[in-house]
């Protein structure tokens, strides 16, 4: 018997590529004790930023063209326990504008987490487009 599967590009990793956005970090610890989406859109603002959080891998981040693309550091806030993250961003374009929408989502009631005071966060890279575009979240 020979068996033959075919493995597809996810939905989001398609959508990755047509918008051009990356997660160039996530993590469950950050100083972010509130929930929201800080937009970075210049050097001084991304260096300030790095520098105050003080991680290899974004200070290993340097090839951003503020004239083509944007950061935003998407926060979930203080959770009580694991489990919570930020999801990949859904992205809608509705009339002239590019909508991020992102979403946190926390674990089951059946899950087993860690019982440990949480802060997610992502920073996504995220192009400019011919349309404006927002993130916000969902």
């Amino acid at each position: 018997m020979i068996n033959l599967n075919s493995c597809g590009v996810s939905n989001e990793l398609k959508e990755r590529r047509e918008t051009g956005y990356e997660i160039l970090y996530e993590s469950q610890i950050s100083d972010c004790t509130d929930q929201k989406i800080r937009i970075l859109d210049d050097e001084d603002q991304w260096t300030q930023y790095v520098d105050s959080f003080r991680n290899d891998k974004l200070g290993s981040v340097s090839n951003i063209d503020f004239d083509k693309e944007f950061i935003a550091v998407v926060c979930a806030g203080t959770r009580n326990t694991g489990g919570y993250e930020i999801k990949s961003p859904v992205i809608s374009k509705e009339k002239e504008t590019m909508m991020y929408y992102f979403e946190v989502e926390g674990p089951g009631k059946e899950d087993l987490v860690t019982m440990a005071i949480t802060q997610p966060m992502m920073v996504v890279r995220i192009p400019y487009s011919s349309n404006k575009v927002i993130c916000r979240w969902k």
